[in-house]
Order: structure tokens, then C-alpha cells, then sequence
């Protein structure tokens, strides 16, 4: 009977402590009305070639205020078009360093009385792997290619040597033409196949401006193609030694009689194999082709 007796005792012990009630968690701290919280979330140094670019700032904003607005002031003029009105994120663009110094800055962005800061550095010009002082700027005109969806066609060559007549030429399909060969021995060409807004003007020149690599080649004004721009390095019986094509990042300059050239160049994978830069100064004229 005393086995019973304790029997029951243990079950009646055993559903007393079943029916206990288990302890409420405790609730997560939420954040008090007005207090905001301004981080960066990505990394706290951005880095340029000389070329320049856009740079991209993300941050989080937390519990933001009623009047609150992301601002940020560079105070240096080769950062500029600054543009906070993407959520989360900042956005500028370092300009092209034409100096032989690296620069450096912090751009800070402000939130109300919070702040974050990066570090924009980049290189100096002469950070390149070959520069060049080219004694000859020629190429040719072919002008209007509006009907294929492109602008005006200009193709000019950066040389020490020379481009070589070797006489006019009859074709079935292209009728009368003046065929050049870039045989010099021992020189170097740069071939930059570029787009104009604007027809040639009877200088037979590149028009002044800022040209940039397309690598869709759209034919746009403004721009270079790949394909046809390119570099190539003669030996000493004038026969190709090295040919590399130019990609991104690659930039022509014209300025009157100054020209610049940077040339990034890659080898038949796309892989960066070296940056040039080229400049000529002085008086040229393309061979006018234009149909």
C-alpha cells in the first residue's frame, strides 16, 4: 500500500511540475523616437589610377529623423559630381590626374551631427610604364558614318616613324585608292580609331576634346573603339614585333596642337600588359578619305 502511496505522489509531483508555466522572454530593446545611427559599410579607402573614375560610398542609416539629409562637400576640386540622392549610397568621380603627384583626401559625409569618413587616393601620372614623345601625328578622315549609327570617323596614328605611300590602287568593290604600309623600322604606332560630333572642319584635325575608350563600340562622338585601336612596335627590318590592343581606361586628349595619349594595353585575353603615355606637339593633317 505504501508503494501505491508514493507512486501517486511522484505522478501527482511530476504533473504540478508539467503544468508550470515557462518564463516570458524578455523583449528585445527597440530603438528610442530620435536616436539615429549613421555607419559606413564599405570599405574606408577607395583607390584611382591616374585615369580617375567613379567611386562608390554605401553606408546604413537607422531610425533617420524627419529632416535629416545626407550631405557631402569635397574640398578639392578633382572630386566632383557628387551625388547623395541614392539611398545608402554616394556616389563621384575622381577626375583624371594629370600632375606627377599622387594625391590623397578624405571625403566625409554628414548626417545630421554624425559623420563617416573615406580615403580617396590616386596615382600620379607618371606612374606609367612607357612614356613616348611621338615625332609624327598623321591617320585619315573618313568622314559622316551617320547611316551605320555612328558619328565622324577619324583615325589618327602617334608615330616616331612614318606612314608610307605605296601607291593608288584600283578595287572592283572600292574603286580608286591610296594604299600606306607603317614599316618604319625600330617605331612605334598608335593607331586610335575615334568619333567625332563633328565633321571635319577642312583642317583635316581632330577636333579638340576628351576621348574616351568605348568598348561597344557604338561609333559615338566622344569616344574610341577597339578593334583598330591599338599598338604595335616595329623591329629593326620594320616588321610587327609586338601588337597590343588599347582598352579601357584609355584616354586622348586634343588641345590645338597638343595631343595626349593614355593607352591601356592588353594582349588577345583582355589582360593588361602595360599603360602608355604618348604625347605630340605640333602642326599635322590627316589624308582626307572620306567618301
Amino acid at each position: 500500500m505504501k508503494k501505491i502511496y508514493f507512486l501517486l505522489l511522484a505522478l501527482v509531483s511530476i504533473a504540478f511540475i508539467g503544468c508550470e508555466e515557462k518564463p516570458t522572454p524578455e523583449p528585445e530593446p527597440q530603438p528610442t523616437p530620435g536616436e539615429y545611427s549613421f555607419t559606413l559599410t564599405s570599405e574606408g579607402a577607395i583607390n584611382f589610377d591616374n585615369n580617375g573614375g567613379i567611386g562608390r560610398i554605401t553606408y546604413n542609416l537607422v531610425n533617420p529623423t524627419e529632416t535629416g539629409v545626407v550631405t557631402c562637400t569635397p574640398d578639392v576640386d578633382w572630386i566632383i559630381n557628387v551625388n547623395t540622392s541614392e539611398v545608402g549610397a554616394i556616389t563621384f568621380t575622381a577626375k583624371r590626374n594629370q600632375t606627377n603627384e599622387s594625391r590623397t583626401t578624405i571625403l566625409v559625409a554628414h548626417y545630421e551631427d554624425q559623420s563617416i569618413e573615406v580615403m580617396v587616393n590616386q596615382r600620379s601620372n607618371n606612374e606609367i610604364d612607357v612614356s613616348n614623345v611621338a615625332t609624327n601625328a598623321t591617320g585619315f578622315y573618313y568622314g559622316d558614318y551617320s547611316a551605320a549609327g555612328g558619328d565622324f570617323n577619324y583615325y589618327l596614328i602617334l608615330t616616331n616613324g612614318e606612314m608610307i605611300f605605296q601607291g593608288t590602287f584600283e578595287d572592283p568593290i572600292y574603286g580608286t585608292y591610296d594604299s600606306y604600309s607603317y614599316t618604319s623600322p625600330n617605331a612605334y604606332y598608335y593607331f586610335i580609331d575615334l568619333y567625332a560630333e563633328m565633321a571635319d572642319d577642312g583642317s583635316l584635325r581632330v577636333p579638340d576634346g576628351t576621348y574616351t575608350f568605348d568598348k561597344s563600340a557604338s561609333g559615338q562622338g566622344g569616344h574610341f573603339m577597339p578593334g583598330h585601336s591599338l599598338y604595335q612596335l616595329n623591329d629593326e627590318g620594320g616588321f610587327s614585333s609586338e601588337q597590343y590592343l588599347m582598352y579601357e581606361g584609355s584616354t586622348l586628349v586634343v588641345e590645338g596642337d597638343k595631343i595626349e595619349l593614355t593607352a591601356v594595353l592588353v594582349n588577345d585575353d583582355l589582360m593588361e600588359v602595360a599603360r602608355h603615355f604618348v604625347t605630340y606637339t605640333g602642326e599635322y593633317q590627316l589624308v582626307d578619305n572620306h567618301r
